[in-house]
């Protein structure tokens, strides 16, 4: 599927670099970026080809593409969340905020409610395939896309394990949304590392050039060292996901690498105890730069870093989100 999507974008860019035709051309790298990653996402998790590499803006792309910013209007609102999650079922809260007058609101509903009649049409042809599959016995050709698996999984759960249509809906929209916006935002930090560091780019060019393939699997990407290097030390310094929310299952007493506060007895606290369903906030983008694990130059772009055995404080924090493996492999694929 990625080589597929992956000449689509070498295609498509070539034809726009030849309609300009100019000896200086200008190309959106991350709108090239948002297209590969939606159709990248839409086939893995919705067998769904929504064709925005082959110059098709349907409304539905258009909607994710916009989302991020319209929510970042409301980050106001972010801290009484939970308290809203609360207030009654989900048609009740719908009718209270369709009636706040913010030009901003109405903007992210509008956006929300296009994303959730795409993806419902979807479920539906999902659901009927499914059907007439099982009516035929053949349900062993069925796609292995996560819509597809997901009502397979659910149908066979018991009773107790099944979520409702409306809770697959979310899901489905949450992971498009979620999956579009870091994969794209990854691809067009990468493409920005390498144009701000021609040496490394022309090196990564000169490996690229050996591979032997023309369509290379996992285990062939995976050989190149200096691809891999770039790619994680892009993810490391700018992680697509900044800050992570959990919330702990049981009581639990986390061990501080460092020794903080000071109690009246002038003792330093050597732990913290989290009780059971405390949230707790992660910031990836701030251990991945912290200079007691990565060492001085822990804000620099240094992909050579990871062509050398990492420190030890590197190994011995366990770094959150160093790795990002999600979306290891489809820049991998992407940018070869």
């Amino acid at each position: 599927m990625l080589h597929d999507i992956s000449h689509k974008l070498i295609a498509g860019i070539e034809r726009q670099i030849k309609e300009q035709g100019t000896d200086a051309v200008s190309v959106d790298i991350f709108e090239w970026s948002h297209r590969s990653a939606l159709d990248a996402i839409g086939l893995g998790s919705m067998g769904h080809d929504f064709q925005t590499l082959g110059g098709v803006d349907s409304e539905y792309s258009k909607a994710i593409k916009h989302m991020l910013p319209a929510l970042f209007s409301l980050a106001i609102l972010r801290p009484i969340m939970p308290t809203l999650y609360k207030i009654g079922p989900a048609w009740f809260r719908r009718a209270i905020i369709t009636r706040i007058p913010s030009k901003a609101i109405k903007q992210v509903l509008s956006l929300v409610d296009v994303q959730h009649e795409q993806a419902l049409q979807i479920f539906d042809q999902k659901k009927r395939t499914l059907s007439g599959m099982k009516y035929s016995h053949n349900l062993g050709s069925a796609q292995k896309d996560v819509v597809t698996l997901m009502l397979q999984a659910n149908e066979k759960a018991e009773s107790k394990d099944k979520i409702s249509e409306e809770e697959m809906l979310g899901q489905l929209n949450t992971l498009i949304f979620a999956g579009h916006d870091t994969t794209s935002g990854a691809l067009a930090c990468i493409f920005q590392m390498l144009a701000e560091h021609p040496e490394t780019q022309r090196k990564l060019r000169e490996e690229l050039q050996k591979c032997p393939l023309e369509d290379p699997d996992y285990a062939t990407l995976k050989s190149f060292p200096l691809l891999d290097a770039i790619i994680k030390e892009t993810l490391r310094l700018h992680p697509p996901v900044t800050v992570v929310e959990r919330v702990s299952s049981r009581d639990i007493v986390l061990p501080l690498r460092t020794p903080t506060g000071v109690d009246a007895e002038g003792r330093s606290s050597t732990a913290l105890a989290v009780p059971a369903g405390t949230l707790v906030m992660l910031s990836l983008r701030a251990a991945n730069r912290d200079p007691t694990t990565w060492g001085p130059d822990a804000h620099e772009w240094n992909p050579y870093r990871w062509l050398e055995p990492l420190p030890a404080g590197v190994a011995d924090a366990r770094t959150p989100g160093v790795y990002s493996n999600m979306y290891v492999a489809a820049a991998q694929g992407l940018i070869l």
